[in-house]
């Protein structure tokens, strides 16, 4: 795997702080809740974990254009800073992470280019897994602080 950083888990404990203080935001406008942050973070690790990436990429795209307002907002902070699109500060796409696909111009294009090779993929996954899990443990401090 490319990369210049031996320490990876710092980049998914910094993205899943990220999505905790954009979400965060949400909550004290009232648009959102803690527990709607929480089910959004849930359902996307059921699916990454039982469909792998490129489900994920679909489902996020799909719950981000197609959901409630609610969650089209949760989504659509989800889908910003763990996917993005090119040129963003997502996680997937940062330099020192060196992914394939992150110039990609689409998520269902970087979806595509990671699956090209299983290292690629099996490494995103993870990523991904652990900034999810960390995500949601922000979430029940959230709720709990209700």
């Amino acid at each position: 795997m490319p990369g210049k950083v031996e320490n990876y888990d710092f980049f998914c404990v910094d993205y899943a702080k990220r999505l905790a203080d954009a979400v965060s935001e949400e909550v004290r406008s009232r648009k959102v809740t803690p527990r709607d942050f929480e089910k959004a973070v849930t359902e996307c690790l059921e699916v990454l974990e039982h469909d792998g990436v490129y489900a994920f990429l679909l489902y996020m795209t799909w719950r981000e254009f197609s959901g409630t307002e609610v969650e089209r907002r949760v989504y659509s902070k989800l889908d910003s800073l763990l996917v993005g699109k090119k040129g963003a500060d997502s996680l997937l796409r940062l330099g020192e992470i060196g992914l394939p696909g992150a110039e990609s111009p689409a998520p269902l294009d970087l979806g595509r280019e990671l699956s090209e090779d299983l290292d690629s993929l099996l490494f995103a996954k993870d990523l991904l897994e652990r900034t999810l899990i960390y995500a949601r443990y922000h979430a029940k401090g959230m709720a709990s602080e209700e």
